[in-house]
Formats: C-alpha cells, structure tokens, sequence
C-alpha cells in the first residue's frame, strides 16, 4: 500500500482486485504501536514556553514518515474515486495479536480508537 500512496498510482491486478462489489479484510496487529501523533500527544511539549540545549536538526520530510492512519483513511478516499469502481463495500477488521497486549478492560474497537482515531471516525460513515 505504502508504494501506491507514494506515487498515486496502482497496478491493473490491485484495481481488479478492489472491482465488483467484493469486501475489505483488513489486518491490524495489535503487538505493533501505531505512528504519528496526535494534537493531545504534543499538547505537553507545546505547552513549555522554555526549551533548554541545542534545537533538533531540522529534517526533511519523505512520503515513508506519513502516519499509517493517513496511509489508511486515504486508501478508502481512493477506492470512492475513479478508476476504482464506487460502490458499497463492507470493510472487516481483523485485529490480531490480540493475546500479545494487556485488554483486561479494553473493547477491540475502543483500542482502535485510541491508535487510529481519525481512522475509525472515517470507517463509521
């Protein structure tokens, strides 16, 4: 996925593979820690007016530091447009790993939420 998102392209084979009115699987391993942050992660490195030592060095950006929420909810954006066929897909995920992370009191999609909220808001319409 990351190298269609990169080049805003897609082979014959994976625009067939998304046509009729087939579903999405999609597989999420909960022992992997979600990328990015959101604007409540930074709040408290924003917040101290005082910086203290030397200022990072500055780096560039490359398309591989995009957050794999983006990589996701712009996988949908494209399957709504053309070339892709638009039609009502159902979409399944599959958390695994489950057993990995301590859930004692955690509900799957409440854990999605908390790592792709921006994600899970876009799948609910």
């Amino acid at each position: 996925m990351n190298s269609s998102f990169y080049s805003r392209s897609c082979t014959s084979e994976y625009l067939e593979g998304f046509s009729g009115s087939g579903g999405i699987m999609l597989f999420v391993n909960a022992n992997d820690s979600f990328d990015g942050l959101s604007i409540v992660d930074t709040y408290p490195l924003e917040s101290s007016s005082k910086f203290e030592g030397e200022p990072d060095l500055h780096t560039e950006w490359e398309p591989n530091m995009v957050p794999r929420q983006v990589n996701l909810v712009e996988l949908l954006q494209f399957l709504m447009h053309p070339p892709f066929e638009r039609c009502l897909r159902r979409l399944v995920i599959i958390i695994s790993a489950w057993d990995v992370i301590d859930t004692s009191n955690l509900e799957p999609i409440k854990w999605l939420e908390k790592g792709t909220s921006t994600f899970v808001s876009i799948c609910k319409y």
